[in-house]
């Protein structure tokens, strides 16, 4: 039995034993930082984790390219979890991403 959960930011498949998370910003490059984008992946796979019917978990992304890792323009921009003092800009690294 083959299972598709489409989230805003990522895809979740379980099909027998094989659960696959699919980054799915593909504009973007499968950005993952910011807690809009972080939770989705987060909460999949805490729920792999309870599943005893999943043993492999296969992460993904879309687009050429499997994740830039943190989102580029808002790094540029010194925006979200990349802006404010040196403070918050290491607590955004370190919580964010």
């Amino acid at each position: 039995m083959s299972v598709v959960v489409p989230g805003r930011n990522i895809l979740f498949e379980k099909s027998e034993r094989i659960a696959t998370i699919t980054l799915f910003d593909p504009v973007n490059r499968n950005p993952i930082s910011g807690s809009e984008i972080v939770d989705e992946p987060v909460s999949a796979i805490e729920s792999v984790n309870r599943d005893r019917d999943i043993s492999v978990l296969v992460l993904t992304g879309n687009s050429a390219a499997f994740s830039s890792g943190g989102d580029i323009k808002a790094m540029r921009e010194r925006a979200g979890i990349f802006g404010g003092s040196p403070l918050l800009v290491e607590q955004g690294y370190q919580h964010g991403i």
